[in-house]
């Protein structure tokens, strides 16, 4: 906060919807954080929670803007960036804050201190740990690699394994936590408000790298924040929409020329078979948000999203297949080890003897850390590797098991039985049957030239230019 020796020339801008609670416990660590001088901007997205009162009635010290309507994170960013770049005071940086994240002590001072060590650094990041267990580390920044546009985060692990003052170079940090130079975004501008949520952040850290500005990240300054993981998984369709259609968004506004083709005939790809295996697997829900998803990338629609998903389909109920005797089974995990836990449970419950074997569909560290009986990590990230499982599989497990979120693939559909374990606990299980079987692989043709089409579209589309200046 500020103190009335020194004038505050960081502005914290925290962009709240609807998450009172989450919102106190942030301004509270806020007002305990104490070193350099900041004043508070809490952009309210007209939330209906009572958040704008108890902000009013807790935090009197704390300025309020509340908007007209919902209008994304990255639109309250924008508009408090906005209000900050015009504040006589003059602010020289500003402190983008999730709303749902508890800063330690000294984390705005560690981005501080990188900020005039390093008078090219546009954007430092916090490191950001998880909630509920500080020790370990979610990201300190992220990097991307263009040859299929993998997003590698850096950091992940323990954080005693990282060394005390570390610093790493990223491609983007996210706005859980970040410090941004006021000059640097003089310079390059605001966010893209189109994304509404997700790949904004990402984004913006991608434009100031190619400004010549630098993006840094360090564990000089921390945070925690629940894990992205998690999130995503109880996030819902909703946030299954719009990550699929801002992700080909943001490879049409970022990706290299010499690799925007190939990087959407893959993804495209992918996402239309990931769509055939839900469609096989009757989740008409999954099916919905994957179609719509695809028709407003092409179509170029961003923004809020459509009301059409409030028309999505529920989802059925389990199916009630008699459970065979099981010995030997798979259990993939990709991500929430609590709830996997659960559904392991559910599992061993009906099938007291079943050796259940975790196979890791996963490389991020909040995940492989945790201790899974009978662990196995599974790459499935090329061609051979994924034929390497269509074989592998069915010579070894009876069956695979999962949560009820995660998407089917292909090479499940030649084991005997695939299980799926819902929220309620209860079980779908499916048996082989080599006509759906022939269906996917049939399907997985016509999606390839499918996905070479919509290529061809979206390289041949034009852009809608975007104003990142709005604040001049």
């Amino acid at each position: 906060m500020t103190s009335s020796a020194a004038p505050a020339n960081v502005l914290a801008i925290v962009v709240n919807w609807n998450k009172r609670t989450c919102l106190r416990d942030l301004l509270a660590s806020l007002r305990r954080l104490g070193g350099a001088p900041f004043d508070i901007l809490v952009v309210d997205n007209a939330s209906t929670d009572g958040s704008a009162e108890m902000v009013r009635n807790d935090f009197p010290e704390v300025r309020l803007h509340v908007t007209p309507r919902n209008i994304g994170g990255a639109g309250g960013f924008n508009t408090g960036m906005r209000i900050g770049l015009g504040d006589p005071k003059g602010y020289q940086f500003l402190w983008l804050l999730d709303n749902d994240v508890v800063v330690h002590p000294g984390a705005l001072d560690g981005l501080l201190r990188v900020m005039r060590e390093e008078p090219k650094c546009a954007l430092a990041g916090s490191t950001l740990l998880l909630l509920d267990d500080p020790g370990q580390v979610q990201e300190c920044g992220a990097r991307i690699d263009w040859t299929d546009a993998r997003v590698t985060r850096i950091g992940e692990g323990p954080l005693a394994k990282l060394p005390a003052g570390a610093r790493f170079d990223a491609d983007w940090v996210a706005a859980c936590s970040l410090l941004a130079r006021v000059d640097a975004v003089r310079q390059v501008g605001i966010w893209d408000q189109e994304y509404f949520v997700l790949w904004d952040d990402m984004e913006w850290g991608i434009r100031m790298k190619r400004a010549g500005w630098t993006v840094r990240s360090t564990t000089e300054s921390q945070v925690r924040h629940e894990s992205f993981q998690n999130r995503r998984v109880k996030s819902g369709l909703l946030m299954q929409y719009i990550g699929l259609r801002n992700f080909f968004y943001f490879l049409r506004r970022n990706a290299p020329k010499d690799r925007l083709e190939p990087l959407l005939r893959l993804h495209l790809e992918r996402a239309l078979n990931l769509t055939d295996n839900s469609r096989e697997a009757g989740k008409a829900d999954q099916v919905y948000i994957a179609r719509l998803g695809l028709r407003d990338a092409l179509r170029g629609r961003m923004g809020p999203p459509p009301p059409e998903l409030a028309d999505a389909p529920k989802p059925r109920p389990a199916a009630g297949t008699a459970p065979p005797r099981l010995r030997r089974a798979g259990f993939m995990l990709t991500a929430d080890p609590e709830s996997a836990r659960a559904a392991m449970a559910v599992v061993h419950k009906r099938y007291p003897g079943l050796r259940l074997d975790t196979l890791l569909f996963t490389d991020h560290a909040d995940v492989l850390r945790e201790r899974f009986p009978n662990r196995r990590r599974i790459f499935a990230s090329t061609l051979v590797s994924r034929l390497k499982l269509l074989v592998r599989l069915p010579l070894q497990y009876q069956a695979t098991v999962s949560q009820s979120w995660v998407p089917r693939y292909f090479y499940e559909e030649l084991l005997p039985y695939t299980i799926r374990v819902d929220e309620k606990g209860e079980l779908e299980v499916r048996r082989r049957d080599l006509r759906r079987t022939a269906r996917l692989a049939v399907g997985r043709w016509r999606n390839r030239r499918l996905a070479a089409k919509w290529t061809r579209a979206l390289v041949n589309r034009p852009l809608p230019p975007v104003d990142y200046f709005t604040f001049r």
